[in-house]
């Protein structure tokens, strides 16, 4: 290439990048413009919830008084307890007490399926026979029932109240006994188990005070004894002889499961 050639190119590079330098600022100076001129939009407000109103519902009271009270019963405490069993004094006549019949049955010993010896077991329950009634029963000094009817007692005692609104309520036109076939828990030393109500002493028949409140037993004989319980519990608890005791009305949905589940009585009374 001549040297006036190199030249006038050498020229046009030259005037080549002026002119793109200038169109780089041009572009530039009109974007600038563009954004300045431009119109900002206002920022977006962020929807906000209203935090929710918890609406808390009232209990319903609509339940009978009898249905939401939860007393819980008296625990009677170191009451001497003996034992005793159906059909005792049908081979022991001890002219006492006649255990073939109890309080509310005449023939208990036909209506439990024989007589409970108590050295005669198959486990806690009696051997040679299958029981028709419940082995784990107690006496309590205390009968609800007449020969005219039921005591006045049965209408002011707070617990006799609420299990005869209990018994009413099945609507059965057989006579019952508001106490027949209730249950209690026994603790011997930490031993514990249940039992149902099947028949009424030792030797008193309306001690009320201490049945259903804190007395001490009204009676005074053999120590005092208080509580008559089967051979299966007597066995259950591990006693060896007559000793004290600790015991408490429950009500059958507070009864845990046991030996004394197996076979329950619901038999009315019979005469």
């Amino acid at each position: 290439m001549k040297i006036k050639e190199k030249k006038q190119f050498f020229k046009k590079t030259v005037y080549l990048n002026i002119i793109l330098s200038l169109l780089f600022i041009l572009i530039n100076s009109c974007r600038t413009s563009m954004v300045m001129t431009e119109t900002p939009s206002p920022p977006q407000e962020k929807t906000v919830k209203a935090p929710r109103k918890v609406i808390k519902q009232k209990p319903n009271n609509s339940k009978l008084e009898s249905e939401t009270s939860s007393e819980p019963y008296p625990i009677h405490k170191r009451i001497k307890t003996t034992f005793f069993y159906i059909g005792e004094n049908d081979i022991y006549k001890s002219g006492v007490i006649d255990n073939g019949s109890s309080a509310w049955t005449e023939n208990w010993v036909k209506a439990y399926g024989g007589i409970d010896f108590p050295d005669k077991r198959d486990g806690y329950f009696p051997a040679g026979f299958i029981p028709k009634e419940n082995p784990f029963y107690f006496a309590l000094p205390y009968n609800d029932v007449t020969d005219h009817g039921h005591k006045e007692s049965v209408k002011s005692i707070p617990i006799l109240k609420k299990w005869k609104a209990l018994e009413d309520s099945k609507g059965s036109d057989d006579f019952v006994s508001y106490c027949k076939n209730k249950w209690i828990k026994i603790n011997y030393r930490g031993k514990v188990c249940y039992a149902q109500w099947e028949d009424v002493g030792p030797f008193e028949t309306d001690d009320v005070n201490y049945v259903f409140g804190n007395a001490r037993p009204k009676n005074k004989k053999n120590g005092g004894v208080g509580l008559d319980i089967s051979p299966a519990c007597f066995k259950y608890l591990g006693m060896k002889d007559n000793d004290y005791t600790d015991w408490q009305f429950v009500d059958f949905k507070d009864v845990p499961d046991g030996p004394w589940l197996k076979y329950i009585t619901i038999s009315n009374p019979k005469w």
